[in-house]
């Protein structure tokens, strides 16, 4: 599936909605999938890129965040761990949400204080 905006952003009619919407939710399955088996198998570099990629598709994605974080992690790399969740809680205050447990416990393993 190709990066980017379909038709390279360029105005589409409402024809494209269902078919823009189907592709947006196939990416970010797929990316889910694909950067959750990468960290298994110990890629976390492929990991951390899927998820930059679905985060580009969906800043406000938590589980796309956790990716993130966890792929840090693999690389043993805290510090972009670290960040990669301050991303993550800013995302989710943005839309006033508390955040899962998953991300709670990713919180606390990396010592940031949710409030």
């Amino acid at each position: 599936m190709p990066r980017g905006r379909v038709l390279a952003g360029a105005t589409v009619g409402s024809w494209a909605d269902d078919y823009l919407r189907e592709r947006r939710e196939v990416l970010l399955r797929t990316i889910g999938i694909a950067a959750s088996v990468a960290l298994r198998a110990g890629h976390g570099d492929l990991a951390a890129q899927l998820a930059a990629i679905g985060l580009d598709e969906d800043p406000w994605g938590e589980r796309l965040h956790q990716l993130a974080v966890h792929a840090c992690m693999a690389r043993d790399d805290l510090d972009a761990a670290r960040r990669a969740m301050r991303r993550c809680v800013s995302a989710l205050d943005e839309l006033a949400m508390r955040p899962e447990d998953a991300t709670a416990d990713l919180a606390y393993d990396l010592g940031i204080q949710l409030q």
